[in-house]
């Protein structure tokens, strides 16, 4: 799945461009996609290790806000993906 794709997703279901937004995007960003960390690193500024420690800190706060959780089911339903699970 592309980059763009993804970016353009969430931002049509959140509600406005904030932080919670840019680290939805790159998790999303870092467990849909091909590229490689330091490619989605460059697309929002940030290296190759904010990268993975954004997706690790936004998979741990999946589990514990329900909205957040609803938010990204609904990204990932929006693409018809199957048997995924947080």
């Amino acid at each position: 799945m592309s980059l763009d794709l993804i970016i353009s997703t969430v931002k049509s279901v959140a509600e406005e461009d904030n932080a919670v937004t840019i680290r939805m995007s790159i998790y999303l960003c870092h467990r849909y996609s091909g590229p490689k960390l330091k490619e989605i690193g460059e697309r929002f500024g940030v290296g190759e290790s904010a990268v993975s420690q954004t997706s690790r800190r936004f998979s741990a706060s999946l589990k514990e806000d329900t909205s957040l959780r609803e938010v990204v089911e609904q990204v990932v339903n929006g693409w018809k993906l199957t048997g995924v699970y947080f």
